[in-house]
């Protein structure tokens, strides 16, 4: 053995949520910038 525990530092973890929020932001910016550009009917029709 080395004496490394072997477990998951901070900042690693860190870094994952981080990634977590980005790819979350990203994902919802899609919806945002689509449903300006479509009439109400035809937004509505798809809910």
């Amino acid at each position: 053995m080395t004496g490394k525990s072997g477990g998951v530092s901070i900042s690693l973890m860190l870094d994952g949520l981080t990634l977590a929020v980005l790819i979350g932001m990203i994902s919802e910016m899609v919806p945002v910038y689509r449903v300006p550009k479509l009439k109400p009917v035809n937004a509505l029709r798809y809910e």
